[in-house]
Formats: C-alpha cells, sequence, structure tokens
C-alpha cells in the first residue's frame, strides 16, 4: 500500500507544472512623487505577495531628496531590483547612488536563464557608447528571457512625447535591438504616463507609466521608421502597475496589467524570446470605437 501511494504521488509531481524557478516582480515606471496615486498603487502592491520593483525611469520628479518619495515603499519591504534613470533625476550619480546600481547602464542575471539590459536613454552623449555595449551583450548572452529596459520608448506612442526627443540613442540603439529581435523577450518602457502592450513589427513591448499620473489613452497603429507600431492593449486612465512574472524552467514570462483600485487583471499576456505576445481574452478592448487587443 506505502509503495502504492509513493508510485501515485511520483506520477503527480513528474506531471505538475514547474512553478519553483518563478520570480515575480513589479514593474513601476514614472513613480518618483508620493501623491494619491501612487499609494493607490502601493496599496495594490501590498495586497499581493510580490516586493520587488522594476522601475523604467522618472524617479524623482521634486527637489533632490530620494528619501522622500521612497521611504514610503522601503518601509513596506520593497526593494528595487531593477532601475533605469530617465529624464526626471538629482543626477546621473545621484540615482545611481541611491538605489544602489552597478552602473549608468549595466546587465542584471537574477537568476540562471534571464537577463535584464538596463540602459541609460537620457543620456544621449554615450549613445554610440551604449550601443555597442548592447551589441556585445546580445551577441555573447545565452539566456533564454531577455528584457531590455530604458525609459524612452524608441518609437512614437503617445502625441505627448516623440521619439525624437532622444533621437541619438535611439538611432544608435534601435538597431541593435532588431538586430537580435530573436533574443529579445520583451522591451520595458515608460515615460509616456500610460500603461499600454504594444508591439514593435511583433516585439512585445510593456510600457508602464501609469502610477503618478495618468494621460490620455491614445492607440497605435501605423508604421514609422519602417517598424509597425501597434496597441494591443490600452488602459483606461487610471493608475496601474504590472506583474512581470518569469518562469525560467518554461522560458517565458507573463505580463499581467493590474488596475490598482480594484486589483483588476485587465490584460494578460506571455510571452517568448523572438515571438510575438499571446494575449488572453480578457485584453480585448473598445476604445473611441476602435477595437485592439484580440486573442490570438
Amino acid at each position: 500500500m506505502k509503495n502504492l501511494i509513493a508510485l501515485a504521488l511520483l506520477l503527480l509531481n513528474l506531471s505538475a507544472p514547474a512553478f519553483g524557478a518563478e520570480l515575480s516582480y513589479a514593474i513601476l515606471g514614472d513613480s518618483g512623487h508620493w501623491n494619491s496615486s501612487t499609494r493607490e498603487v502601493r496599496t495594490s502592491l501590498l495586497r499581493t505577495a510580490v516586493r520587488k520593483l522594476v522601475m523604467p525611469g522618472d524617479n524623482l520628479y521634486v527637489g533632490s531628496d530620494y528619501n522622500a518619495p521612497w521611504s514610503h515603499w522601503t518601509s513596506q519591504g520593497f526593494t528595487f531590483d531593477a532601475v533605469a534613470i530617465g529624464n526626471h533625476t538629482a543626477g546621473y550619480a545621484r540615482e545611481v547612488e541611491f538605489f544602489r546600481m552597478p552602473g549608468e547602464y549595466y546587465s542584471l542575471v537574477p537568476e540562471p536563464g534571464v537577463r535584464f539590459l538596463v540602459l541609460n536613454s537620457d543620456n544621449v552623449r554615450t549613445a554610440a557608447e551604449q550601443a555597442t555595449w548592447l551589441d556585445h551583450q546580445l551577441t555573447t548572452a545565452t539566456e533564454s528571457v531577455i528584457l531590455p529596459m530604458f525609459h524612452h520608448a524608441p518609437l512614437t506612442i503617445t502625441s505627448f512625447h516623440g521619439w525624437e526627443e532622444r533621437r541619438a540613442f535611439h538611432e544608435a540603439v534601435r538597431p541593435i535591438l532588431f538586430k537580435h529581435r530573436s533574443k529579445l523577450t520583451a522591451l520595458i518602457v515608460g515615460h509616456d504616463h500610460i500603461a499600454s502592450l504594444l508591439s514593435f513589427d511583433g516585439l512585445p513591448v510593456i510600457v508602464s507609466g501609469a502610477a503618478m499620473e495618468q494621460r490620455r489613452p491614445e492607440p497605435r497603429g501605423e508604421t514609422q521608421q519602417g517598424i509597425l507600431v501597434k496597441t494591443e492593449w490600452l488602459f483606461d486612465r487610471a493608475p496601474y502597475w504590472v506583474r512581470l512574472d518569469i518562469d525560467t524552467v518554461r522560458a517565458d514570462v507573463t505580463a499581467r496589467f493590474i488596475r490598482s483600485r480594484d486589483d483588476r487583471e485587465s490584460c494578460t499576456a506571455r510571452m517568448r524570446s523572438g515571438a510575438s505576445a499571446e494575449l488572453s481574452p480578457n485584453c480585448a478592448a473598445t476604445f473611441n470605437g476602435t477595437r485592439f487587443g484580440t486573442s490570438r
């Protein structure tokens, strides 16, 4: 009898999915100010077990004291796990020091099989240097999940900001991203103060900037610089954060766009390197009569 039970347990374990190697992060861009919206986002996060933050820039809007906004987070056990520099800072050196970043741009491997490549899109003076570094990193990288991250979107995604704001950076870095497209899982950006999932010629682009402020939603569907820019899902102008779950066994990533006021999972997308995002039915939406975000 004991042998039969042991055999049954073994078969159950063999057939069960392997979730033991899953990493969970909260993507939180444009959050460098403590107000009612960032408080709402933090409250939503406190209702989850996620305390690791991935931050695509604009980490300080007012003054020079990073503790002013971020002590509200660290006091609750949140950690700064991957941080990019945006255009709102107290200076690059100050930001690197406060968040204990390896540098203005760097590679981060939190677990075998996963690599974040974090760039400083605000520093156009080092654009060529960063592009050369990125090309080398992507040429030699062997991880199954690779997530580049920087602040400014490499193509225009709202009328509030155009990609030309950081032309030198994007003209240097964008070709490197598409040169190594087959290795990339998704690109993470902020800057536009929206929450959205887009695709750039099929490359998934996670936009998480709807924490401190929420701007008008604007669906995209046009070709820019020879690249199709397409909205897959767009938020409803409320505070949002993005839960990023990385399964290193299955070598895939799931992005969940979470509306903070009610923890609603408004869009769920699964991503693998070199592939387009697989959208769940909850991503389907209509905005101003334009339908987008249909499941595949």
